[in-house]
């Protein structure tokens, strides 16, 4: 059933995805041009702690809001496995990629859970995948890693090298290469380009 919660009530996880910039000022000027549509409610768990709808949240803070509706996890569901469903299946998200797959697992990781418990809570069967992931996140230099979270690198582009399809299964050098493509190099090659490659 909808509710409506006040914005400060609100709690953020700490392994809440990275919000998307372009993400958020579309949704913002979709909420400035029409209002808050309530069709698409944020979900949050039992102490109201945010599962869904990161990016509806901020474009309505930064519109000044005060009031969202929301809707409350049932118990017994995963709340990581139901942000990615959401994120799969909603007209103003994107499914997760491998930076944001790497970003969880790292938090998640640094936090103290197991990469069991990770695996399992994401519905994979392999600990191993938890690891590889968090790796991405453990081993890129942190300018790269910056460039990662606040770009369009990840695309719907299937001619692109970055593109949501094989970063979601197949994560390769030459997509790396690709990133350190966008690098900004100024004219010669510094000291942080240099260590991220």
């Amino acid at each position: 059933m909808t509710q409506t919660i006040s914005i400060d009530k609100i709690v953020i996880y700490p392994e809440q995805r990275s919000l998307n910039p372009k993400q958020v000022a579309n949704i913002r000027a979709k909420i400035r041009e029409r209002g808050y549509n309530i069709s698409y409610p944020i979900t949050l768990d039992q102490f109201n702690g945010l599962v869904d709808g990161g990016h509806r949240l901020e474009a309505a803070k930064l519109e000044g809001l005060k009031d969202l509706p929301c809707v409350h996890l049932p118990e017994g569901i995963s709340p990581i496995r139901h942000a990615i469903v959401c994120n799969e299946d909603g007209a103003d998200t994107r499914k997760y990629d491998v930076f944001d797959y790497a970003e969880l697992c790292y938090t998640l990781a640094t936090k103290g859970r197991s990469g069991e418990s990770i695996a399992q809570e994401l519905g994979w069967k392999s600990p191993a995948m938890v690891t590889y992931y968090s790796n991405i996140k453990a081993k890129l230099h942190s300018s790269v890693w910056l460039l990662t979270r606040n770009s369009t690198l990840v695309n719907s582009d299937t001619n692109s090298l970055v593109n949501q399809e094989l970063t979601l299964v197949n994560w390769r050098e030459t997509h790396f290469r690709s990133i350190l493509s966008c690098l900004p190099l100024n004219g010669s090659r510094d000291n942080a380009t240099m260590r991220g490659q």
